[in-house]
């Protein structure tokens, strides 16, 4: 993702409709500096829209889906860039459940390819595959999520390792979770562990730590 600062003019001029748009919508309204759209407080919207591609030239859908969905984005104090490349999947991912905050932005971002990566002919075998991985993923996120677990960039760090455990019957909630966040080791000596403590645990009725 981009480092936020000082938002580049060529930025600006290529989104100068959508902008105005935005502007007509609420947003780029406070600025701390006099004309300069830079000091607004949501001034990371501008990169969300110019992240958006060609997704935006529907201006009707852009007004009336899009732009509220970055202001209640927005007003969640999310302010890193990212947005709207996984627009569309971040827009899925609330349909199975899942809240959208700067940590489960995070997690979903780091499982999942861009929306701007996904090749959106669905007739080909790549784009159907990227397209049912992506459903898993936030499936499960929402289920994880359900269980007790926080999402977030250390959940997506062993996502597999959890899910695998799942798929297993194992139980997961936080203390399981807690114990592969505190885990420095690789994943495969994570999963030695975990079956090393259960044995101790079965065996002897005492939990150890790490």
């Amino acid at each position: 993702m981009k480092k936020l600062g000082k938002i580049n003019e060529e930025v600006i001029k290529r989104n100068k409709e959508y902008i105005n748009l935005a502007k007509k919508q609420g947003f780029f309204v406070h600025e701390l500096v006099p004309n300069e759209i830079f000091s607004c407080e949501d001034c990371h919207v501008i990169w969300w829209i110019d992240e958006l591609g060609n997704y935006k030239n529907d201006k009707q859908r852009f007004v009336s889906e899009v732009l509220p969905t970055f202001k209640r984005w927005s007003n969640k104090g999310i302010s890193s860039t990212g947005m709207g490349h996984y627009y569309q999947t971040l827009i899925k991912a609330e349909i199975v459940g899942i809240e959208i905050t700067k940590d489960s932005f995070e997690c979903i971002i780091s499982l999942v390819k861009a929306d701007s990566q996904i090749n959106k002919d669905l007739e080909s075998y790549e784009a159907q595959r990227d397209h049912f991985e992506i459903r898993e993923v936030l499936n499960n996120l929402k289920l994880l999520s359900d269980l007790g677990l926080p999402l977030c960039l250390q959940l997506a760090h062993n996502y597999v390792l959890l899910m695998k455990l799942y798929n297993k019957g194992e139980k997961i909630d936080k203390k399981t979770f807690g114990f592969f966040m505190t885990s420095l080791s690789d994943d495969c000596s994570k999963m030695e562990y975990y079956y090393s403590k259960k044995s101790i645990e079965e065996e002897f009725g005492y939990s150890p730590s790490n």
